[in-house]
């Protein structure tokens, strides 16, 4: 949902409809949201911190945060008959 309220923003940051208007808002958009802080790199690439999670032993497990590695994943994941 943060692409959508990321638009959002671009489309009234813009004033218009206008596909290069918006596109050109969007590219200055930074704004935090329920995800984290949303911003775009120059390439246009989104800036979005991103959790990796895994159930492991039945249980939920933060893998990977926008810091790095949080935990040490299972692979190779066991097959489905196993977990």
């Amino acid at each position: 949902m943060a692409d959508v309220e990321a638009f959002a923003q671009a489309i009234a940051a813009a004033g218009s409809l206008e596909p290069k208007k918006v596109r050109d808002a969007l590219a200055k958009v930074d704004f935090k949201s329920l995800y984290g802080r949303i911003s775009f790199s120059e390439k246009g690439q989104i800036a979005l911190p991103e959790t990796v999670i895994q159930i492991q032993n039945g249980n939920l497990v933060t893998v990977c945060g926008p810091k790095g590695f949080v935990e040490k994943p299972m692979y190779p994941m066991p097959p489905w008959s196993e977990r």
